[in-house]
């Protein structure tokens, strides 16, 4: 089922890469799990493997938020912007009212 999800057909280009990004999960596992499903558990499938991430990390964060998060998650991180400046304001100070 991972390999061939079910997506609406706006979505279809998940399809696309969703089995790159299963073996990438699976490959990202740690050595000792991988040998317990029978694959091979080698230094280099870890080199590999954290190479690809760092490259994925990369990619995903050249997206713009504004397309990465949803308007719901992106509202959430501004309370919590807002919730941890209020935290940090010097003890006495009255802050001004919206």
């Amino acid at each position: 089922m991972s390999f061939n999800p079910p997506v609406p057909p706006a979505l279809f280009p998940l399809k696309l890469v969703a089995p790159a990004v299963n073996a990438l999960a699976f490959a990202a596992l740690p050595r000792w799990a991988r040998k317990l499903y029978g694959a091979p558990g080698s230094p280099v499938t870890d080199t590999v493997t954290t190479a690809a991430l760092h490259g994925l990390y990369h990619a995903t964060r050249a997206v713009p938020a504004r397309l990465r998060y949803s308007p719901t998650v992106r509202h959430a991180r501004q309370i919590i912007r807002e919730y941890e400046r209020y935290e940090t304001e010097p003890a006495g100070e009255v802050r001004p009212q919206s």
